[in-house]
């Protein structure tokens, strides 16, 4: 027997170069990258560590798409994430990943702009 788990890390921060504007991709801008994992656990195995998600692997992963490829849409960079993290782990179920920025090039006030999808496997199956 196993159990759905969900590990949520909130609030990675990464200056990046992303955007659609080219004062975005060349000056950068601060993202903030938000997920809930779902994976399952099997019940006897919740007690040991090397059966649950390290969270410093899980940065790690998510520092190396923010910082690996330029993307001019959010929603681009945010499926990047949750896809990264379903093909390197393979008990995950689902990914809701999110990444909000606070500078935006738009003509009024805003504080943030946010992108959250959600990504199954089965969505990837169907790619």
């Amino acid at each position: 027997m196993s159990v759905l788990c969900t590990l949520k890390l909130e609030g990675m921060r990464f200056h990046a170069f992303h955007g659609s504007l080219e004062v975005e991709r060349e000056l950068g801008q601060v993202l903030e990258v938000s997920l809930c994992i779902s994976y399952d656990v099997p019940l006897a195995d919740l007690g040991k560590p090397d059966s649950v998600y390290a969270y410093a692997e899980i940065y790690e992963t998510v520092q190396k798409v923010v910082m690996g490829t330029k993307y001019e849409t959010m929603e681009g960079l945010t499926f990047a994430i949750a896809k990264k993290l379903l093909d390197d782990y393979a008990e995950t179920e689902m990914v809701e990943a999110s990444v909000k920025r606070g500078q935006l090039y738009v003509p009024g006030v805003l504080s943030s702009s946010e992108v959250t999808l959600m990504v199954t496997r089965e969505d990837l199956l169907e790619e």
